[in-house]
């Protein structure tokens, strides 16, 4: 059969080594094969800060989901709201982006976008690697990368028939089995088939009549991939991905800051609320849910020593949200939401060979999305109206690396980045309200900017150094629901980098730093504004400037062939040179005066946050993973891994008071096992595993609602089994 792909044997990935049974023999310090750069290469002649990962390194650090990731990436923190997943890479990130906003952090699978943030709880099924882009990435990744880029690259098509079959439980009533299938067809046509179910009880127990438990988990997805080795010099490859859920994973809201201070609770007594972890009091009993399908096509054409690609993707995407908003089991604020998307994506690629004194790539993209979102109160059936954005891109890009000398590169790269979002509101059509007050409008903004990127590059015998300028955009946007609110500016990044990766004690340790310098020009930072009757909507807005200084630091010592630590931390100095903000306060009207609330309750109140430090910035994150495999006379090996995360305290809202130091987020320690037998023959493994070992009580996300501070925790300490079948 003639060969369908590469099945390369990787013992590191990124920051980690991948103790899989062809690696038990020697572990070394191997290359690590990433395409950050739009083309294969050894992660350590990439003149980028990034962190990469195999599946077996994420697995056997307890990394499961894409929010996951942030426990090994010091430089990631990944907050949610409900199944809405924000990534912030170096502080850039945060936000409510609900349609006619997009992140600042681009989500890739594959080569597909995920443009959506509320489908961003991914499950790593069928993962080969995760390359984690810091930085912005404004020239090869382009729109609103201005933070940075998580690509999630999925198992290829192999010549081999090769599968796995994988069964997995654990606490909460954790089960869940998964299997790969990889068959060749015929001599030049391969299919893989993946698919995956997952269930688990709920992390928190209903005080309310509603839904017994909440934060349970019921997902399954499938993928079919096929490749055709059309002839010696095209070959097509397409994915089909289908993935639904039916939970309220993420949707453990209970009241934070004082109890008493809710206005339900104020009103109604302590008994309606709840303010513990592991405890949630609602009358909903609605659940999530959400599905998507998926297309891509992807062509890699020979054109004499040219290489030509073509990407074609496509996306369809809903949910339906039910969200408690008064953290009461009383119907006050209880929330239906619907949001409904379709992208369409294509890029065309031209690329030089690589190995000569020029090397260069060109490319043109295109991309449309229509968005729907539409909300309505639903204990009185009041329909707070519907938002239809369709969105308009299109891009021209190109980076050419040029060798002046043995030592000296210079890479030069730009996009030029065009983006129209046209907007409708009106009347809910999906939701079926009692009674509409949403009026009807329509609007259209467009922008453009030119996103340059420049890096001098010194290679030496073991590793490299650079010094990069390189420039990000995000688009504007709309506020949805809170209408009359000002378009949003385009946020613009200016990044300045110095970067050192080596190889040094004979091949051993291995070091990837960089220190760098970011300069926001209206910055968009999602925060409460008072709405008329009392209350609070949650909009994004311009912030006009902000600086931050920070240091990256990952290293990978191998001690011994069979023990290794791996580790990493980042530092960040991040503040907001200006910005009229708001804060929250239970004591003062919504002009900041003190005592003049007849009752206290939650109100937003003008604050300067000039000179204040960054939202959802940690001055200090790190990691620290420790692996030893012992091998047994007969050929079987124990690998055992013990990882540990810390996550510097930060505030996701600016506390003026004590009443509201919940928004502040004290530092977070974790603790990560596993341990595994795998067999001589290295077909089968059976492993144990525990996650937040030490049942570590933090938030993910705290905001204000019109009520009081919501809060929704993060995972509990979970533990397990898995069993691995390799065929």
């Amino acid at each position: 059969m003639k060969k369908i792909a590469e099945k390369p044997v990787m013992c590191l990935s990124g920051l980690a080594i991948a103790f899989s049974s062809n690696c038990l023999s020697a572990a070394v310090l191997e290359e690590v094969i990433v395409t950050a750069q739009k083309r294969t290469q050894n992660v350590m002649d990439v003149p980028n800060a990034i962190a990469a990962f195999t599946s077996d390194s994420l697995e056997a650090m307890g990394i499961r989901t894409a929010r996951d990731i942030a426990i090994v990436t010091p430089a990631l923190v990944v907050s949610s709201t409900g199944p809405i997943t924000t990534p912030t890479i170096r502080g850039v990130g945060g936000g409510l982006t609900l349609v006619g906003l997009d992140p600042s952090v681009v989500t890739y699978i594959d080569d597909r976008v995920i443009s959506r943030p509320s489908a961003g709880f991914l499950e790593l099924e069928n993962i080969d690697r995760v390359e984690v882009l810091k930085g912005p990435q404004g020239t090869l990744y382009g729109r609103n990368a201005a933070g940075g880029a998580i690509r999630v690259i999925t198992k290829p098509v192999v010549e081999e028939v090769e599968g796995n079959v994988r069964l997995s439980a654990g606490n909460y009533d954790y089960g869940s089995v998964a299997g790969t299938a990889n068959v060749p067809l015929t001599d030049n046509f391969g299919t893989r088939i993946s698919g995956a179910y997952k269930t688990r009880d709920g992390y928190a127990d209903n005080l309310g009549s509603g839904t017994e438990e909440y934060d349970d988990q019921d997902y399954w997805t499938v993928d079919a991939k096929f490749r055709w080795d059309m002839s010696d010099t095209v070959t097509a490859n397409l994915i089909l991905g289908y993935w639904e859920k039916d939970d309220t994973m993420g949707q453990d809201y209970r009241t934070a800051g004082p109890l008493e201070l809710n206005r339900v609770v104020a009103a109604e007594g302590p008994g309606v609320a709840s303010d513990q972890a592991g405890k949630v009091s609602t009358a909903l009993t609605d659940k999530d849910e959400a599905e998507e399908y998926s297309a891509q096509l992807r062509f890699d054409v020979g054109i004499g020593e040219l290489d030509f690609v073509s990407i074609t993707t496509y996306t369809d995407y809903d949910i339906y949200q039910f969200v408690e908003a008064d953290t009461t089991e009383v119907s006050e604020i209880e929330v239906a939401n619907y949001e409904a998307t379709e992208d369409f994506y294509q890029e065309f690629q031209l690329l030089s060979p690589s190995g000569s004194d020029l090397t260069w790539i060109v490319g043109a993209n295109y991309y449309y999305s229509e968005g729907s979102f539409e909300s309505m109160l639903i204990s009185s059936g009041l329909g707070l109206g519907r938002s239809d954005v369709d969105t308009t891109a299109w891009a021209v890009f190109g980076q050419l690396t040029y060798s002046l000398s043995d030592q000296f590169s210079l890479v030069l790269g730009g996009r030029f980045s065009d983006e129209e979002k046209d907007l409708a509101t009106g009347p809910n059509e999906e939701l079926d309200p009692v009674l509409v007050v949403s009026p009807s409008t329509e609007d259209s903004n467009g922008w453009d900017d030119f996103t340059p990127e420049v890096i001098l590059k010194y290679d030496f015998d073991y590793g490299m150094a650079y010094v990069k300028y390189a420039a990000g955009f995000k688009s504007g946007g709309y506020n949805f629901p809170a209408p009359g609110t000002p378009v949003l500016d385009p946020e613009n990044l200016d990044m300045y980098e110095i970067g050192l990766k080596a190889d040094v004690l004979d091949g051993s340790v291995r070091l990837d730093t960089s220190l760098y310098y970011y300069d926001y020009q209206d910055l968009q930072v999602t925060r409460s504004l008072p709405i008329e009757g009392g209350g609070i909507s949650l909009v994004t807005d311009n912030a006009a400037e902000a600086t931050t200084i920070g240091l990256d630091f990952d290293a990978t010592w191998l001690v011994t062939d069979d023990f290794s630590i791996v580790g990493g931390f980042t530092w960040m100095d991040g503040e907001y040179d200006e910005w009229d903000a708001s804060a929250q306060s239970y004591y003062a009207d919504a002009e900041g005066n003190l005592g003049d609330v007849a009752t206290p309750g939650l109100n937003t109140v003008p604050f300067d946050a000039s000179g204040e430090d960054q939202l959802r910035v940690p001055d200090f994150s790190g990691f620290v993973s420790f692996r030893y495999v012992h091998t047994f006379n007969g050929g079987a090996s124990l690998p055992m891994s013990l990882t540990y995360s810390y996550t510097g305290e930060y505030d996701g809202g600016f506390v003026i008071e004590e009443e509201t130091s919940d928004l502040r987020r004290d530092s977070v320690d974790l603790v990560n096992a596993r341990i595994s037998y795998v067999s001589a023959s290295g077909n089968w493994e059976f492993a144990i595993w525990g996650n937040n070992l030490t049942d570590e009580e933090y938030p993910v996300s705290v905001e204000p609602i019109p009520t009081g501070l919501r809060q929704s925790d993060a995972d509990p300490r979970t533990y397990g089994a898995d069993f691995n079948y390799l065929f």
